[in-house]
């Protein structure tokens, strides 16, 4: 016979498993987090943490690219946190969001790309918002509007590209056979900042002239 608590056991289970994926590491099988070894919990993190610390070294070179920007315009430096900061949470809302979906049932196989094109609007939306608000705030802050254009320009792209790669990432992996899940934190946010650094710097060194 089965009960309703077993039922709620297996869904718990299920809930449980999916949030372990998204974070990017998953539960000691057959024993009890609490007593979990450090070396078994460990294990389990650390292959993911290795994939964002290699995209970590792959953010700095970007920024040693461009580093004779960086020193002539020390101001662009305030601005990576808030830019880099908001494409991560960006990033992670669409992986989050359709990774569940697809797990629930509530995204069919025939609407993912239906999905993923609202998604893109969403974040051009998000970027506009965002955008704006930062822009505006560079230029009342630093009485540059140039600097405004850069941080805004740079923050409406990396904004709709962390929503782009939040839900293409995950949906490379499912068509490919593969549990999209695990794709969720490092590899968008590896892709994700590379990429927003890339774009910031490029916008910045292209109107260099003008902060000077």
């Amino acid at each position: 016979i089965i009960t309703v608590d077993d039922i709620l056991d297996v869904m718990e289970e299920e809930a449980t498993e999916d949030i372990y994926r998204l974070a990017g590491t998953s539960e000691v099988r057959g024993v009890e987090l609490i007593n979990a070894s450090v070396l078994n919990i460990s294990g389990k993190r650390l292959p993911w943490l290795i994939v964002s610390l290699m995209g970590g070294f792959f953010s700095g070179s970007v920024i040693g690219v461009f580093e004779e920007t960086l020193q002539a315009v020390v101001v662009l430096a305030i601005f990576i946190p808030v830019i880099m900061d908001m494409g991560g949470n960006v990033g992670s809302q669409s992986s989050t969001v359709f990774v569940r979906g697809l797990a629930t049932g509530e995204i069919e196989a025939d609407e993912v790309w239906r999905y993923f094109f609202r998604e893109v609007r969403v974040g051009i939306t998000m970027g506009i918002v965002c955008g704006l608000m930062v822009g505006i705030s560079a230029f009342l802050w630093q009485q540059s509007p140039y600097l405004g254009v850069i941080v805004a320009v740079a923050m409406l792209s990396t904004v709709t590209l962390a929503a782009i790669i939040g839900t293409l990432i995950p949906l490379f992996f499912w068509k490919m056979g593969a549990d999209p899940a695990i794709s969720a934190g490092p590899f968008v946010t590896t892709i994700k900042d590379v990429t927003g650094l890339l774009i910031y710097f490029y916008i910045a060194t292209i109107f260099i002239d003008k902060l000077l």
